[in-house]
């Protein structure tokens, strides 16, 4: 699974983009999302997909590791819904890897 220093070091390998540059525009992009999804509850940005904010109500939850019954208190998720467009292009990436 990939991580934050592997995006970064991905946007800088296609040769396009600064290391100090892709850090400091994830940074923005991150702050941004959050900072618009506490104000409007829900970010879509076409071509990519829509984040949303989803209440999870209070509740208890079994602990598969332990079996033992949890609680957790109420809040909020985010969420995320890729658009069409995009899973269009995945799905002919996945295409032209079998083929």
């Amino acid at each position: 699974m990939a991580n934050r220093t592997d995006f970064i070091n991905k946007m800088y390998e296609s040769g396009r983009i600064y290391k100090k540059d892709a850090k400091e525009y994830i940074n923005i992009f991150t702050d941004t999302l959050i900072e618009l999804l506490k104000e409007e509850g829900s970010v879509t940005l076409i071509g990519l997909g829509k984040f949303e904010l989803k209440h999870v109500n209070e509740g208890m939850v079994k602990d598969p590791r332990n079996g033992e019954t949890v609680y957790y208190p109420a809040h909020d998720k985010i969420t995320f819904k890729m658009s069409k467009s995009l899973k269009e292009e995945w799905r002919n990436e996945q295409k032209d890897c079998t083929e």
